[in-house]
């Protein structure tokens, strides 16, 4: 009776890691009431352009009468668009495991549009024919739909079942949304077998849980039956608030609320026990034992062919470059993050993900008295790395660390051809990141978030003519993640032109002679350079100039008087802005700003300027910024709100000069 439930066990053993709504309602599927179809406005938020009416999230793991395990979920949504924003909530996406052995699938999926017309109801049931299933990735299928005929006043409902075999794989179960929710219920129910650790997480609260358990048996012809305890856990929220964008966050997840699941332990008494509470040690055994480290030293025909264009190569910064060239040039990166290399697949059909090329980069630099490791991450974008959550699955990507025979240390993502050395994407500027050495020791913890030294340099030279009209001269030099975050940038633009335009808004000038040197480079530097034409206000005798042509702090970051998440920024910041401008002799400076410092010891940070007159007919002025710490939690906000306004501040500085 056992021998398939086992090897289900052993599989997943691998691969897992009171109150009341404000609106009252018939939560029934189908029963939507006239006072739902003409509500025009939710009255906890009037400025809500939908909201989420009732939501049912029901998981069950179960057995059936062959003992095969499986994780059952049902969803059940209700939405009343109030405006035409709102009406995004038609628009659904849902991706399940494309992997075959886990038998994952989507189905049930039923879809109904209520509108009021001509005072009666009439419904709009969405077509099978407009249910699409395609690829999302290597990983994942994705199937897509929308509700049909939605209009502001509508009401949807949409519904659904999902099945796996990755029974204990439960995870996170959010209840809020993008949009306010009036009611909803989670329900989480399990054999007695089963141990979670369970975590509720975000800002907000449940209204209520409850706990129930059911005795269940499952009857086998001339054997003992199967007899167990069904626990449920449900969890209830009422008028839970929209789930807003906060700036400087890249895990906005972290305030939503919600509760995760994870498997500790599963006990059958007389027949199986798995304790599911590893260590970190046990899983680079893992990991070493499946050959995942030897994936990063294993030769091929592209690190044989390699060699000889790399020999003769002595300084070690310049080895690097040239191996990481050589690779990308002949695997073109095909665009997809993974932390899984397939290196023999990927020279074999000359592209592969960003795991192939770390391979592919490890092995070359391994066979030529290089160290070369990968490093696990889990990006910034899917949560930091949580103490009780030790598994294989908790990291998402993989770069390199590499040590020189004279013994430097650098960090890589080979695939980005944005960054280098020391530099990579901020997504991967973590804490906490796993070395699994290339020797197959066990592996350790290292700190991503302040490899180098990063600087923004920019220096307006102007020059303004009598009738009001400055002309100048801007250079922008930046060096490590200021120079990659550049190379984005301009990346990110369609074509030279577009960039252009972008500049040309956002600093209000018209921009002459651009050009970008080290945007092709794999390097850590560049520098940008053009002129800018733009006009001085000028109210009769007095001229009056804004010395910032450009503001590297913007008062709506944080405008909102309540704050859910940290405050996550990028990397550290070394800012220095120079401006100086020179006038007629007909004019005389009337009024300087006051040079200031502020500081803000909690994030290291402090921002100084100065203001200093240049002979008879010019001005200077020099603008540092710096920021050494990167992470504060949402208790701090009121802090951080008040030292971003003095920043703020800084830039509403005006020189006023006069005629003579």
């Amino acid at each position: 009776m056992g021998k398939f439930l086992f090897s289900v066990l052993l599989l997943v053993a691998g691969t897992t890691s009171l109150m009341s709504q404000s609106i009252k309602i018939n939560y029934k599927p189908g029963s939507v009431s006239k006072e739902e179809l003409e509500m025009d406005s939710y009255p906890l938020d009037t400025t809500a352009s939908a909201v989420l009416l009732a939501k049912t999230y029901e998981v069950k793991v179960s057995f059936d009468q062959r003992l095969s395990l499986k994780r059952t979920e049902t969803v059940y949504k209700r939405y009343k668009v109030l405006k035409d924003a709102g009406k995004d909530c038609a628009d659904q996406s849902l991706l399940y495991l494309a992997d075959n052995r886990f038998d994952e699938s989507i189905y049930g999926i039923k879809v109904t549009t209520y509108n009021r017309e001509n005072g009666k109801t009439v419904t709009s049931k969405l077509s099978s024919k407009l249910i699409f299933k395609d690829s999302f990735s290597d990983k994942f299928k994705k199937v897509s739909f929308s509700a049909p005929d939605v209009r502001v006043g509508s009401v949807i409902e949409v519904q659904y079942s999902f099945t796996s075999s990755l029974f204990a794989n439960v995870g996170v179960l959010f209840m809020q949304e993008d949009y306010p929710l009036n009611h909803g219920k989670i329900s989480v129910e399990y054999a007695d077998y089963f141990s979670f650790n369970k975590f509720v997480r975000g800002h907000e609260s449940f209204s209520r849980t409850e706990n129930t358990e059911n005795m269940e048996v499952i009857a086998f012809p001339g054997v003992e039956p199967l007899r167990f305890a069904m626990k449920e856990d449900i969890f209830y929220a009422d008028d839970v608030p929209a789930m807003k964008k906060e700036s400087y966050c890249f895990y906005p997840d972290q305030a939503r609320l919600g509760v995760e699941y994870e498997l500790r332990n599963v006990n059958i008494p007389g027949q199986y026990y798995q304790n599911y509470n590893t260590s970190w040690e046990e899983v680079d055994k893992q990991f070493i034992k499946d050959g995942y480290v030897k994936e990063f030293k294993v030769k091929n025909v592209l690190t044989t062919r390699i060699y000889p264009k790399i020999e003769g190569i002595t300084d070690e910064v310049k080895l690097l470059e040239a191996v990481r060239k050589e690779v990308v040039s002949a695997v073109k990166w095909n665009g997809n993050v993974s932390m899984y290399p397939d290196v023999s697949k990927a020279v074999k059909e000359m592209t592969g993900d960003s795991a192939d090329l770390c391979g592919i980069m490890a092995s070359v630099l391994n066979g030529i008295g290089y160290t070369a490791s990968p490093v696990l991450v889990k990006s910034r974008s899917r949560g930091v790395l949580a103490s009780f959550h030790v598994a294989a699955d908790a990291f998402d990507a993989v770069i390199l660390q590499i040590t020189t025979p004279s013994g430097k240390v650098f960090y890589t993502d080979v695939a980005s051809r944005n960054a280098y050395l020391n530099v990579l994407p901020e997504d991967y500027l973590v804490e906490k990141a796993r070395v699994l050495p290339i020797s197959e020791a066990l592996g350790y913890w290292v700190d991503l978030r302040k490899l180098s030294n990063n600087s923004y340099t920019q220096n307006y030279v102007a020059r303004l003519s009598s009738d009001g009209r400055i002309e100048g001269d801007v250079r922008i030099t930046t060096m490590n993640e200021d120079s990659r975050g550049a190379k984005q940038a301009f990346s990110n633009a369609k074509n030279e032109e577009e960039f252009i335009e972008q500049l040309e808004l956002s600093y209000g000038a018209e921009v002459s002679d651009f050009s970008f040197v080290g945007n092709k480079e794999w390097s850590p530097k560049s520098v940008e350079s053009f002129k800018v034409e733009t006009t001085a206000d000028v109210a009769g005798e007095y001229v009056y100039i804004k010395p910032f042509i450009k503001q590297f702090h913007s008062e709506r970051d944080f405008q909102d008087p309540v704050r859910r998440n940290n405050i996550d920024f990028s990397y550290p910041d070394n800012i220095r802005y120079s401006f100086s401008i020179t006038f007629p002799e007909d004019m005389v400076v009337d009024q300087l700003p006051q040079s200031q410092a502020i500081a803000f010891d909690k994030l290291r940070s402090k921002a100084i300027v100065k203001y200093a007159p240049i002979g008879d007919n010019g001005v200077m002025m020099t603008f540092i910024y710096t920021r050494v710490d990167t992470l504060l939690p949402a208790a701090e906000y009121e802090a951080v709100r008040q030292y971003w306004a003095d920043l703020c501040s800084i830039y509403n500085a005006t020189i006023v000069l006069k005629k003579k």
